[in-house]
């Protein structure tokens, strides 16, 4: 395990910061020292800035609308009533989608002439614009996207949380006259604030690296409005190659999660003492 840990995780990841130090691109020396160039470079890059700034957009606007609506549906399904079972499957069907499939049917059905909502408005008499021609339509349609695949997975964590609370609390707050808000506010809320922010981390650090369903949807566009840090990386590497500028970029942004992953899990230690 240690051997396959530094084989296919330190190493490339101590290949990668090694790379960033150095001119090395098509055409030029291969480790010759070049200093923070390429990470003074990236943070005068346009383009760079604004991939994080639309990273963190998308990632946050995402994660925000997974948690809220998560914690309704872990809420509904941790009541018994009939078919709650096929409800559970049937919620976690988008979580088990591959996410160049979820790419290709929510452009189906964004299409502005012939897709699904494009029929649906018209039968009504409206006109379905094209949503992905907009900067802000084309973000707010890859965060619903990411909304629609992950909330699921918010809702399975969540759950657990809510199952885990002791059956003793709740009957005594029961008794004690609390209603369906009291439950929430004086019960469940306190108990499960920790995995919230466990779920949060963990969502916000796999919304970063989005890519496959991005480049389907939208490609970047339009103008570099929905180009996340993952697209500018790979367009860098793959179709400028430049390889080491590619690299300091990656590892900046990945210094900068890890920084806001440390801050949540202060918060996380904090709130459950």
């Amino acid at each position: 395990m240690t051997v396959f840990s530094v084989v296919f995780g330190l190493y490339p990841l101590g290949y990668a910061v090694a790379l960033s130090f150095t001119p090395f691109g098509v055409g030029a020396p291969h480790f010759v020292f070049g200093g923070l160039d390429n990470y003074v470079s990236a943070l005068g890059d346009s383009l760079f800035t604004n991939s994080v700034v639309t990273t963190f957009i998308i990632a946050v606007g995402a994660v925000v609308l997974e948690v809220v609506l998560g914690l309704g549906l872990a809420i509904l399904l941790s009541q018994r009533f009939r078919g709650m079972k096929l409800a559970r499957v049937a919620l976690l069907f988008p979580m088990m989608t591959p996410p160049l499939v979820v790419g290709v049917v929510w452009k189906t059905l964004l299409f502005p002439a012939t897709g699904p909502f494009a029929g649906i408005f018209s039968s009504v008499g409206i006109v379905w614009p094209d949503v992905l021609a907009s900067s802000a339509g084309a973000r707010a349609a890859v965060i619903v996207m990411d909304v629609w695949e992950y909330t699921p997975f918010v809702m399975l964590i969540l759950l657990a949380g809510i199952q885990s609370i002791p059956s003793t609390v709740s009957e005594a707050a029961q008794v004690d006259g609390a209603r369906s808000f009291g439950m929430f506010r004086f019960v469940i809320l306190p108990y499960i604030t920790p995995v919230i922010i466990v779920a949060v981390i963990f969502r916000l650090l796999t919304a970063a690296k989005m890519f496959d369903t991005v480049y389907v949807l939208t490609r970047g566009g339009p103008s570099f409005s929905t180009d996340v840090i993952s697209s500018f990386v790979q367009r860098t590497f793959v179709f400028a190659y430049e390889l080491s500028y590619a690299s300091a970029a990656a590892i900046m942004f990945m210094v900068v999660m890890f920084v806001l992953a440390l801050a949540l899990t202060r918060v996380m230690r904090r709130s459950s003492r």
